[in-house]
């Protein structure tokens, strides 16, 4: 009987444990959750934002589907280390999580920008959903919100934060906004979407310092401008991956994987923003369906065209369109 050990709260791992249980109901499988919640959808959030759904809402299955699917959760531990070569995993308190096959959906941490004063309250990570919440409980008592990115994401956060009557300052490191992940038309079309709802835009810019005794009051950026501010976003951190430092697993900013996810560790595989490799193509979905088939032992179905497949999608669900939703009047 194995045992599989899901590291992240990633809607990956949900699809890893539909496929797995689909043909294996016998192996023990761990899901190990590092922000104390349960796997949740990111893409939710900024329908939280607006109160367009409750916060139980955000989180991709109810807590009766692990039951069911025979799944334990530990959401109550912090890893210190992975020995790869034992198959062990190493908890804070010792406690020691033995596995067979290993599945990383998300970074164990991630490291804010090498800037001064990221430790102050109110600086968050825009894709987590401990800080989130605290965003949430945060908002009633602020003003005016940074978020720094070049990331869809962080345009629909701006929107949804837009439409809850916060100023928004949207500054991005690139010279083109958004033109980092898009292309430069729909790029340009997002800018104005943001400029049409009031949301200050500033781009080739990037945040220098943030200002404040404990909580932040403004940032500076780099060209030594400051905007005062109650609160500074961040959508896109790197990796802080030293819990997976070993000398047999090949990891630099991220693990190095092949077509199947797999790592040059066999048991090992890395998905997501976690994962370096031909992945792009594919969703999370998609990629811990990937893995779940891998490990059950079934040939991996190759899916045709998956190209034009995500095109359909795209044309249902299109950033242009998800902007025209955020743009709706303010009073409603």
């Amino acid at each position: 009987m194995k045992k599989i050990v899901i590291l992240g709260c990633s809607p990956a791992g949900i699809a890893a444990i539909e496929e797995i249980r689909a043909k294996d109901s016998s192996s023990e499988i761990t899901l190990f959750g590092y922000d104390g919640y349960y796997p949740y959808d990111q893409k939710m959030f900024t329908q939280l934002i607006v109160k367009d759904i409750t916060f139980d809402q955000v989180f991709c299955k109810p807590k009766n589907f692990f039951t069911k699917n025979k799944v334990k959760v530990i959401l109550d531990k912090k890893i210190t280390r992975i020995n790869f070569k034992r198959n062990k995993i190493f908890t804070e308190d010792k406690t020691q999580i033995d596995y067979d096959e290993l599945i990383m959906t998300e970074s164990p941490e991630y490291k804010f920008p090498d800037i001064k004063g990221t430790n102050k309250e109110g600086v968050l990570r825009a894709k987590s959903l401990k800080d989130v919440h605290q965003l949430l409980n945060n908002l009633p008592f602020t003003d005016t919100i940074v978020i720094q990115s070049n990331q869809l994401f962080g345009f629909q956060l701006a929107m949804a934060l837009a439409k809850v009557n916060k100023e928004v300052i949207f500054v991005s490191p690139q010279q083109y906004n958004l033109a980092e992940t898009l292309d430069m038309e729909t790029a340009q079309s997002l800018t104005e979407f943001m400029k049409q709802e009031k949301i200050r835009v500033i781009s080739g810019q990037h945040i220098e310092e943030i200002l404040g005794d404990s909580d932040v009051k403004a940032v500076r950026l780099k060209s030594g401008k400051v905007l005062a501010c109650q609160m500074a976003l961040f959508d896109h951190l790197k990796n802080n991956l030293r819990v997976l430092s070993d000398a047999i697993l090949k990891v630099d900013d991220k693990v190095s994987v092949n077509e199947q996810f797999r790592a040059n560790v066999n048991n090992v595989f890395a998905l997501m923003d976690v994962a370096q490799g031909e992945k792009d193509a594919m969703d999370a979905q998609e990629q811990g369906r990937c893995v779940g088939t891998v490990i059950t032992g079934d040939a991996l179905e190759q899916t045709q065209n998956l190209s034009e497949i995500h095109l359909v999608q795209d044309n249902i669900e299109s950033p242009a369109n998800e902007a025209e939703n955020f743009s709706l009047s303010k009073s409603e």
